[in-house]
C-alpha cells in the first residue's frame, strides 16, 4: 500500500482556494445584506413613525380608493 504525505503548499498553489473562499464570503455577505434591508410587511392598520423628539407613535393608515 503506497504511503502519501502532505507537503506545504506555496502561495501560488493556494491562490485558487483563497479566491474561492473570498468569492463565497462576498456572496454570503451580499445575500445577508439584502435580507436585512428588506422592508418588513405590516399586517395591521397602523404605520409607525418617529416624532420630532425621536419617540415612536402610530398614525392610521390612509384609506385606499375603491375601484
Amino acid at each position: 500500500m503506497p504511503y502519501y504525505f502532505r507537503r506545504r503548499l506555496t502561495l501560488t498553489e493556494n491562490l485558487p482556494a483563497i479566491g474561492a473562499g473570498m468569492a463565497a464570503g462576498a456572496v454570503v455577505f451580499y445575500v445577508a445584506r439584502l435580507l436585512l434591508q428588506r422592508t418588513p410587511l405590516r399586517t395591521d392598520d397602523r404605520i409607525a413613525q418617529l416624532g420630532r423628539r425621536g419617540e415612536v407613535y402610530h398614525r392610521p393608515r390612509p384609506e385606499r380608493a375603491s375601484r
